[in-house]
């Protein structure tokens, strides 16, 4: 508003700036003094009482206007390394900011009053940032960035943090953002060069991941607690934590005990108390999810874990480096049989299943064997990755017949009928190279599978029905250690300390979109 009037700025190479009366359209009878360079960005903002035009240049450098006078206010922002794509404007506990992006593919905020940088730049683009739009996300001012590699990014304006890992979904460099509010949700749109526009829930992005761990998390399952549904998590630091899927709140006290990392885990009922069964190198624990009390099963060391139903009886079955694997009965706490198989290595993962009305588990290493649970005899031949060691593997149900499928050295997925013991179809591609890890659920009424490597920042999906690579890929900001799938749909994932979950979409279709609950 300039003297009750409301305006719009417009700029362009050939006119230069200006200001027009949007009632009468005609420009007001002043130009914008002192310009030497061309704008490529604007906002406009009220700062100590006066409104102002903040612009970006080709050279670089953030400017302010006094829009009712169009002269200059202060001296120029310098500190991008390119021109400026992009600029927007909000508060930030009382303070009046700017926020821009530039070629030199960092996030930039800037204090109006004073004209001084907000912290550090704010980087994680790795190409130039086209777009920039703020909005209120659960009590937080953000700022929403899109580059050209394609992914929309979150930030905390107040710690310069990034929220979670970025959005993906867009094929092409996004060249615009833009915030709004929907059914009293934020939400952003975004259009690429790709011919896409996508609107993001910035409600249930990946805004607030569950964090806790001090070390990194390693094991994922999931349980129901009191009617709700919860994450079980523990890693690096020896610490079992639970976390609420709904809110993303801690669900219970820390679970203390385990002298090292926690290998990996599983939830079980267990005399109508739901259960986490957890192993590392210093062995086996139970512990009771509603009081947090634990356990020591055995000392015996294990990497792998899994839980059966074996004649109404709770079982865990555990594998470990000397490439034995073990059942426990988790009532009684004791050792139901002696070793089941004696794979040449390590084992290196396995799971329970039913198949041909028994219960079996599949343990993975350098090949591949079903073993009944009751009799504790091998079912078939072993099946094998041909090119490496089976790495991951995971368990599902495809057009009414229990699989197996595999992942390996090789980087190939492989599909198993646990009747037969027969491969289904043929390999499976999969960007995920040398997958260390796997998970099966059902998203949408879909079988999907779940795999990333383990040095790898990406979780890959594919329909088991198909067998098609589901699109978009999931990307991380750090290393990938767990990933599990609840029963509503949603994939839980261990990444560096942090816990994120991804809410399946509502359309049946991969996008990214429809993200984290916070």
């Amino acid at each position: 508003m300039v003297d009750g009037r409301t305006v719009a700025v417009t700029a362009d190479d050939d006119a230069g700036m200006r200001a027009w009366d949007l009632l009468t359209g005609r420009p007001l009878g002043y130009s914008f003094t002192g310009r030497t360079t061309a704008v490529t960005a604007l906002a406009t903002a009220e700062v100590r009482g006066r409104t102002v035009v903040v612009t970006g240049t080709c050279r670089g450098t953030v400017r302010l206007w006094d829009l009712a006078t169009g002269k200059k206010v202060g001296q120029p922002l310098t500190g991008h390394l390119g021109a400026v794509m992009t600029v927007a404007t909000t508060i930030v506990h009382g303070k009046v900011v700017a926020v821009t992006g530039g070629w030199d593919g960092t996030v930039r905020v800037w204090d109006l009053a004073t004209g001084r940088p907000v912290g550090l730049p704010l980087a994680a683009h790795t190409g130039p940032v086209w777009g920039v739009a703020t909005t209120r996300l659960h009590d937080r001012t953000v700022a929403v960035s899109g580059g050209e590699e394609g992914t929309v990014r979150l930030w905390d304006l107040a710690t310069g943090g990034e929220l979670g890992p970025p959005l993906t979904g867009h094929t092409e460099g996004i060249v615009a953002v833009a915030t709004a509010t929907v059914d009293g949700l934020p939400v952003a749109v975004t259009s690429s060069s790709d011919d896409m526009v996508w609107v993001w829930d910035l409600a249930r992005a990946p805004g607030t991941p569950r964090t806790g761990h001090t070390g990194s998390v390693r094991a994922v399952a999931v349980s129901l607690l009191h009617d709700r549904a919860v994450a079980v998590t523990g890693g690096d630091d020896g610490v079992v934590r639970l976390w609420d899927l709904g809110t993303g709140q801690p669900a219970g006290p820390e679970l203390t005990g385990h002298t090292g990392p926690v290998e990996a885990m599983a939830t079980a009922t267990v005399e109508r108390r739901e259960v986490a069964v957890t192993v590392g190198s210093d062995g086996l624990r139970i512990w009771d999810l509603a009081t947090g009390r634990g356990e020591l099963i055995t000392s015996w060391p294990a990497r792998a874990v899994a839980v059966a139903e074996v004649q109404g009886c709770a079982v865990a079955v555990t594998g470990g480096d000397d490439g034995r694997v073990r059942t426990w009965n988790l009532a009684t706490r004791r050792q139901i049989t002696g070793p089941l198989a004696h794979h040449r290595g390590w084992v290196m993962a396995l799971a329970t299943a039913k198949a041909g009305g028994r219960a079996v588990v599949v343990t993975a290493g350098d090949d591949g064997m079903i073993w009944d649970l009751r009799t504790g005899e091998q079912v078939g031949e072993p099946f094998t990755n041909r090119n490496g060691w089976v790495m991951a593997l995971a368990v599902a149900e495809v057009q009414g017949r229990p699989v197996a499928v595999t992942s390996g050295d090789d980087g190939t997925v492989r599909v198993w009928d646990l009747t037969t013991h027969e491969q289904i179809g043929t390999a499976l591609g999969n960007r995920c190279r040398g997958a260390r890890m796997a998970a099966a659920g059902t998203v949408n009424g879909r079988p999907v599978l779940a795999t990333s490597g383990r040095d790898d920042r990406t979780v890959c999906l594919h329909d088991l029905a198909t067998g098609r690579r589901m699109r978009p890929d999931l990307v991380f900001p750090e290393q990938i250690r767990a990933v599990a799938f609840a029963p509503g749909g949603e994939l839980v994932v261990g990444f560096g300390t942090e816990v994120a979950v991804l809410a399946p979409p509502q359309d049946g279709t991969t996008s990214a979109a429809d993200r984290t609950r916070t």
